[in-house]
């Protein structure tokens, strides 16, 4: 694409010194630096390793020097760091060596970068994209250090290329496209998963949600700039739909326990989606894309201007996509109907951003994020046909004051509040259940959330290898959650609030500059947090992280901590109040099968506490600069983990797995006389067999979620990328990789172990998606493969076999050098129209043959684009 559209741009703290400025030197040579002014100007850097854009923020806020660059430029570039005491100059020489950028003056007397083959001047322009000022909050997700990339945990950002690159229109498209991703969850964490989830239809938003290496959307926490989001699906899941995909600068995703940081619900990591903040100009974009029987439009409209001292950013969305009936596909068309896989959807969207500087010393910044959503959906099971109209808004805003309080020491002070509201209409076609009148309110659901924090962070003293720093801070959060089911005269409600302490200490102990051999760097990182929770007590979980780099190019990094979560609302309200008990046909002991009672939600939770280790290492040859390999390992072993047990309908003929969840039943007598004290206790009861309770000798208490004895659950992630120079031109090549080895499941004390992987509803062995994207001057062409291993069907009898899934991804984007700023993109997303792999069965569904928690029946999504900035 073109080198010279939008430019990324740090705003100095401070008039930049003559040192920092480059003087004139002939065209297509390095510019040359006045040496006196130079030496005049030593700054002691402490800049790790990290993306450019963020490393560049980071040396302005250091060196108080403005720097300019093309945006196509920086973007997707890595920095390989600099620490030790040198002028600017020097310092943002060795920032980005190796990047294929040099330094250039730029017109207004600032550091300018540029392409090392390109002589032409750095200027600013419309829709030029602009960092945020100096005075601003730079916080990298999993830290609480400001401009401090923590290389003891492992981050991967997308930003907005490779977001672009993919092709995806939504969040919740891209999302579901990450290796780490798991989409599976027992709310149903998708819009088709819902219908194919024991408790998908207490997801009444058809939430979609982050589930990272499936250890449930409840323990993966999902931040917008920073900041929560109040939950969807009785609170068990943040719909990321919500978000709008264009109004996304970024995605940061911790693949790592950071409950120390943030909280007991990061166990399994954090996705932090950054939106953009510094636009200058306008954008406009459009994009209609098309499957078999499912069609979508997406609108986006931005403004944004920066002016002294501060910026303003107004993001606009509106998307309608049409249901996917489940009679349009072959392999859900034996459903009763009328189901759709996928409903109806018609959503309104607000992003406002807002940033000033009060004083030099002293910075105001605001969020605001609103979101109007309608889903329409058909909804027929052995017991009910209804048509569903929900509506629900979402809006989350925040206020946040940052003030230098001295060169080195920041205090910055947050206040938030999020709120959704969802209510729902049905419109039975069967008879309505008594009391209901079609159109009428039948639920309402809300959760609020308000949380305030104080946060403190700054050098705690000066070493040879760099800086040590320190984070301080305290924080209060409250939540109210209600559901309301007017025509049964049902009113539930929970209230929580946590209050917590916390510290975070980075210290660098070795650096470069100390020439000790076999110790290129070696930087420790520890936090520690304190939870109050009203209704789980109080818990502290503390994290140590090590990362040590024998030689500049190697890095290896190790971290041990802890985490305890307490049960969720969804997870409190689904076992305490969506009862049911129903009969379904197992695999009888004997041979043949025999109707067995399954019942949901009967067991009291208690808290889940774990441990998490991970080791990594990342290798970037300095000979080949555009090439990094990292690989991550992870350990989590639990106690009372919370799960959903697999409806395994063998269960009946594992009794060492399954154990006390298995029982049987003596007599017609006693069966009946347990579902009537279960009915008059509040559980519904369905007969899906039509036994009518006759000859079911059976029992099974693992339908709803439990606290297993132990779960220990193991893997590794693979990440490698390349860049290619041909010329002006580009090749760049990735892969990326999820691998888990094992979640041994024991589902109580004294069962056998259980390796849930690779099973039908739970998170697969290896998923892995290469990419390759070539760019040049006006075109862009990328494609990927996504690729999900076979594995077993535990809901056939015996255990079945579902294939490897494999689909493969098409974007061409076209900017003519004669349209100034438009672009125009054709995409192919499952480019073969490659059908999901066919399965035995659903839960409530004899006709759903597809797994919804590992595979989409979307099929081929062709799409067309055009965005164009002013």
């Amino acid at each position: 694409m073109k080198s010279n559209k939008g430019t990324f741009r740090v705003l100095s703290l401070a008039a930049a010194s003559a040192a920092a400025l480059l003087s004139g030197a002939s065209q297509g040579h390095a510019q040359q630096i006045d040496q006196s002014a130079s030496e005049a100007a030593q700054v002691h850097f402490n800049i790790a390793a990290q993306p450019l854009t963020s490393a560049l923020m980071e040396f302005s806020r250091q060196a108080r020097v403005t720097v300019v660059a093309p945006s196509d430029l920086v973007r997707g570039r890595q920095s390989a760091g600099v620490v030790g005491e040198m002028s600017p100059d020097a310092a943002l020489a060795r920032l980005i060596s190796g990047s294929g950028l040099r330094v250039q003056r730029t017109s207004d007397g600032g550091l300018g970068l540029i392409a090392e083959n390109d002589a032409s001047p750095t200027r600013l322009g419309a829709g030029d994209e602009l960092a945020p000022s100096d005075n601003e909050e730079i916080v990298v997700t999993g830290t609480l250090i400001r401009g401090l990339s923590n290389e003891t945990a492992p981050v991967t950002t997308y930003d907005r290329d490779a977001i672009d690159q993919s092709g995806y229109a939504t969040t919740d498209d891209f999302i579901r496209s990450m290796t780490q991703n798991f989409k599976g969850g027992a709310e149903g964490a998708s819009q088709d998963g819902v219908i194919n989830s024991t408790n998908g239809l207490v997801n009444l938003e058809s939430a979609s949600g982050v589930n990272l290496r499936g250890l449930g959307t409840s323990s993966t926490l999902v931040l917008l700039n920073g900041h929560r989001m109040a939950p969807s699906a009785l609170g068990a899941v943040i719909d990321v739909s919500t978000i709008p995909l264009g109004a996304i600068e970024r995605i940061e995703v911790l693949t790592d326990g950071a409950s120390s940081i943030y909280g007991a619900d990061a166990v399994g990591g954090v996705v932090n989606f950054v939106l953009r903040r510094n636009y200058e100009g306008a954008e406009t974009a459009a994009r209609y894309a098309i499957a078999e029987d499912r069609s979508q439009i997406l609108l986006d409209q931005s403004f944004g201007r920066a002016w002294g001292g501060g910026s303003g950013l107004i993001a606009l969305h509106s998307e309608h996509a049409d249901d996917l009936a489940s009679a349009d596909r072959a392999y859900t068309s034996s459903i009763a109907q009328p189901t759709d896989l996928y409903p109806e959807v018609d959503r309104l969207s607000a992003f406002i951003s807002l940033q000033q500087a009060l004083t030099s010393d002293v910075t105001v910044s605001s969020d605001i994020l609103y979101s109007h959503t309608d889903t329409e959906r058909d909804f027929t099971d052995p017991f009910r046909s209804l048509t569903s109209d929900t509506s629900s808004e979402t809006l989350t805003a925040n206020l946040n004051v940052a003030w230098d309080i001295s060169s080195t020491w920041q205090i910055r002070a947050s206040g938030l509040y999020s709120n959704l509201d969802t209510a729902r209409r049905n419109n039975y076609y069967t008879a309505p259940p008594v009391g209901y009148v079609n159109g009428e309110l039948a639920a309402r659901q809300t959760f609020e959330l308000a949380e305030g924090s104080l946060i403190a962070d700054g050098v705690l003293l000066q070493l040879p290898a760099g800086d040590a720093r320190l984070a301080v801070g305290g924080s209060h959060r409250e939540e109210h959650f209600e559901t309301i089911v007017p025509y049964a005269a049902s009113f539930r409600s929970r209230d929580r609030t946590v209050g917590a302490v916390f510290g975070e200490l980075f210290v660098p102990v070795v650096g470069r500059e100390q020439n000790i051999p076999l110790m290129d760097e070696l930087v420790l990182s520890a936090s520690v947090r304190y939870d109050d929770y009203s209704d789980a007590g109080d818990t502290t979980n503390p994290r140590i992280g090590l990362m040590w780099a024998p030689i500049a190019d190697l890095h290896i990094r190790a971290s041990l901590g802890s985490a305890f979560r307490s049960p969720n609302v969804s997870e409190q309200l689904v076992n305490a109040a969506n009862l049911a008990v129903f009969t379904f046909p197992f695999a009888a002991p004997g041979g043949g099968f025999a109707d067995t009672l399954v019942v949901s939600g009967a067991q009291q939770l208690l808290p889940e506490e774990s441990e998490n280790v991970s080791i990594g290492v990342e290798y970037r040859p300095s000979q080949l600069p555009d090439l990094t390999l990292s690989v991550n390992l992870f350990q989590i072993t639990y106690k009372n983990r919370l799960i959903s047990p697999p409806f395994d309908t063998d269960a009946l003929v594992r009794p060492e797995i399954y154990g006390s969840l298995v029982s049987t039943l003596s007599s017609d007598a006693e069966t009946q006389a347990y579902v009537a004290d279960l009915v008059a206790s509040g559980f519904a009861f369905y007969d899906l067999t039509g036994s009518n309770l006759i000859g079911v000798q059976y029992l099974y208490t693992g339908g709803g979620m439990i606290n297993a004895a132990r779960v220990d659950t193991s893997g590794y992630d693979l990440a490698l990328s390349y860049v290619f120079g041909f010329g002006e031109d580009e090749l760049a090549a990735s892969l990326s990789a999820t691998v888990i080895d094992e979640i041994e499941t024991a589902f109580c004390d004294g069962c056998l172990a259980t390796d849930l992987v690779n099973t039908y509803g739970e998170p697969l062995r290896l998923r892995a998606r290469g990419a390759l994207a070539w760019t040049g001057d006006e075109w862009q062409v990328a494609g990927a493969v996504n690729y999900a291993n076979g594995y077993t069907d535990t809901m056939a009898s015996p255990d079945g076999r579902i294939d490897a899934w494999t689909t493969i991804d098409l974007n061409v984007r076209y900017a003519p050098n004669f349209l100034d700023d438009v672009e125009l993109t054709l995409g192919a997303s499952n480019l073969f129209d490659q059908a999901p792999p066919r399965t035995s069965a659903g839960v409530l569904f004899s006709g759903f043959q597809y797994d919804a928690a590992n595979a989409d029946p979307l099929g081929r999504v062709v799409s067309l684009s055009i965005r164009k900035s002013w």
